[in-house]
C-alpha cells in the first residue's frame, strides 16, 4: 500500500478545525491499513513467517550485487542505452502462480568502441550547446 492513497485525506475541508473530523480521518486510515493487512495475510494463508523467510531470502539475494563501476553504468545505460544496444542477458523465471517467463537484463558494454561512440556523441552535444550559447550571447 502506498502512502499516496492517504494524501487526499490531508486536504479535506475543515479537517484540522475539529477533533471529530481529525479522528474520523484517522479512523478511516487505520481501517484501510487494517483491511490491507488482513487481505495481505489472507494471501499468505495467515502464515506471517513467510514474510520473515522471504525477507531473509531477498536480503541474501541482493546483498551480493554484481559490482559495476558508476561511470560504466552511466555510459552504458543512461547515455548509451538509447543510442546503442549493449549486451542483453535473458533468464528463465517461474512465478509463484505457476507461469514461466523470460526476463531481459541489459549488461554494460564489452568493447571500447561503444564507449568511444557515446563519448563522441556527448562531445558533439556539448560542443553544439556551447556554440548556441555563444550565438545567443
Amino acid at each position: 500500500m502506498r502512502l499516496k492513497v492517504f494524501i487526499p485525506i490531508l486536504f479535506e475541508k475543515n479537517l484540522f478545525k475539529s477533533f471529530k473530523n481529525l479522528f474520523n480521518a484517522l479512523g478511516r486510515s487505520v481501517m484501510a491499513v487494517g483491511i490491507f493487512v488482513l487481505l495481505f495475510l489472507n494471501r499468505l494463508n495467515f502464515d506471517y513467517t513467510k514474510i520473515i523467510t522471504k525477507t531473509g531470502e531477498q536480503y541474501e539475494k541482493f546483498s551480493q550485487p554484481k559490482v559495476t563501476p558508476l561511470w560504466d553504468m552511466i555510459a552504458s545505460w543512461f547515455f548509451g542505452g538509447n543510442i546503442l544496444f549493449s549486451n542483453f542477458i535473458t533468464r528463465d523465471y517461474k512465478s509463484p502462480k505457476g507461469f514461466e517467463y523470460k526476463a531481459l537484463f541489459m549488461d554494460v558494454y564489452s568493447s571500447w568502441v561503444p564507449y568511444a561512440f557515446v563519448a563522441m556523441v556527448l562531445g558533439l552535444v556539448v560542443w553544439s550547446g556551447i556554440k548556441i550559447l555563444k550565438i545567443l550571447w
